[in-house]
């Protein structure tokens, strides 16, 4: 059985959750944004995933997914003296 769409969009949430917990030491500050757009997204895949175009909103979730990575891999390689790790300032 192959992933549906909403549990792509459930772990590209929870791994962008992640990064941002490690990045930030302790819980995002739009954190609580993130999971009430992750969950709103997992509600409007999951009525899409039932429909035609279920390939394009398929491949849309893998492509969220792939964006959470991207984002997240930095937060867990950099070493904490580097600046890719602090939060600017302006």
């Amino acid at each position: 059985m192959a992933l549906g769409p909403e549990a792509i969009v459930l772990a590209a949430g929870s791994t962008a959750l992640a990064g941002g917990y490690r990045r930030e030491n302790g819980w995002p500050k739009n954190g609580t944004k993130g999971v009430l757009g992750t969950l709103a997204l997992v509600v409007v895949f999951s009525f899409l995933g039932q429909t035609k175009i279920k390939p394009i909103v398929s491949g849309f979730a893998w492509l969220l997914l792939l964006a959470a990575i991207i984002v997240t891999v930095p937060a867990f390689t950099a070493k904490p003296t580097d600046n890719r790790t602090k939060t600017r300032t302006r």
